[in-house]
């Protein structure tokens, strides 16, 4: 079965990937730290991050020549319409609040808000040739980038995305692993004596509460997103000491609240089973920065994240890398907020800085049976 019929395609351009912060890579700086007591009951109840809406089923793609979808949810939907030497920016802006808009060399400014969403169209300054990015800044000061070229000659501007990789990575998606249900466990728990029933009923608890009042599998899969985004914090010491095997256990997580992208990654799929939702786990590589598709394939970082199936579509999403949190060598955890960018995110803008290797399906539920 074919999975890419959510995805809007485009023309390609050549390879370059964005800019981007990240838990793994980078982080955002200039922000205010909370104390640790802040996080102690942060798994025992569902976070304000949590959001209902009226979103009821997947959105559809857009069937539109030069338009691509940055960012599919319908809540914080970011599209770009380009028309020659002209780039629109428009979508909804529910939870984002886009502040500014800008290119490179070119124009910026506050986009056009009202109920219906948001609108700016900006044009590139004379002079400019070659690859800029357009950048969208939120209230939080957050920037999201977005590779675009434009040629002076022609005065035409284009979306840069690998289209080789966003094979790669659709091809990954249609050869999932059941992993052995020895390997599942070791991702519940490494303790030989660890209650696999406790925590997976702890975990139920959880998705359960995070999902209460919510019907569409769309609208939980959003919120169990930003719920493992806003409570994990990245584990610093657990980077530092060589990421210990146990820190990507759901029982760590329960207990220390940190984890590093496998961990992230892990929490998403194992509440998103206990919705009945398709969740699977990819293994990667993440790429930062200005490279070629052969530099991406040799020099990319490890990298974890997930995709979930739901109506026949492809929902990517990476939690890690949508979470400012962070819990220091010093004891720490400083509570940054979330981002909203890695949340069923186009596969062309994915596709930058993300290639999958590994797509693995965890089968958490059947281990508690018995």
């Amino acid at each position: 079965m074919s999975l890419v019929g959510c995805d809007n395609g485009g023309e390609s351009a050549s390879v370059l990937s964005s800019t981007e912060s990240s838990s793994e890579i980078g982080e955002q700086s200039s922000f205010q730290s909370s104390s640790q007591s802040s996080v102690q009951s942060s798994l025992e109840s569902v976070s304000d991050s949590t959001v209902s809406s009226e979103v009821s089923q997947v959105p559809e793609p857009i069937d539109e020549p030069n338009v691509f979808r940055l960012v599919r949810d319908p809540l914080n939907e970011v599209n770009i319409r380009l028309d020659g030497d002209n780039v629109t920016v428009y979508g909804k802006d529910t939870d984002m609040g886009i502040q500014w808009i800008s290119l490179d060399n070119g124009e910026s400014g506050a986009p056009q808000s009202n109920a219906e969403g948001f609108s700016i169209t900006l044009g590139v300054s004379a002079g400019c040739d070659g690859y800029i990015d357009l950048r969208i800044t939120d209230s939080g000061g957050h920037i999201d980038s977005y590779r675009l070229k434009y040629s002076a000659a022609d005065k035409l501007i284009s979306y840069v995305f690998p289209d080789e990789i966003v094979r790669k990575n659709i091809k990954v998606t249609e050869t999932p692993t059941n992993l052995a249900p020895a390997l599942v466990k070791r991702y519940v728990t490494t303790k030989e004596n660890g209650d696999v029933n406790a925590i997976l009923d702890k975990i139920r608890e959880i998705s359960d509460e995070i999902c209460e009042g919510l019907d569409s599998d769309y609208d939980k899969l959003r919120a169990i997103s930003r719920w493992v985004s806003d409570n994990i914090y990245y584990d610093n010491p657990a980077h530092d000491a060589g990421i210990p095997e146990e820190c990507l256990s759901l029982e760590y997580m329960l207990e220390k609240h940190s984890s590093v992208c496998g961990g992230y990654s892990n929490m998403t799929s194992a509440l998103c089973a206990a919705q009945g939702i398709k969740c699977y786990n990819i293994k990667g590589k993440a790429v930062l920065g200005d490279v070629t598709y052969a530099e991406q394939l040799n020099i990319g970082g490890y990298h974890e994240w997930n995709y979930a199936v739901i109506d026949g579509c492809v929902i990517w999403i990476d939690s890690g890398w949508n979470s400012y949190n962070y819990f220091r060598s010093s004891g720490a955890y400083e509570r940054h907020g979330i981002g909203y960018k890695y949340f069923d995110i186009g596969i062309e803008t994915f596709s930058q800085n993300h290639i999958c290797n590994i797509a693995e399906y965890r089968d958490y539920y059947n281990l508690s049976e018995g």
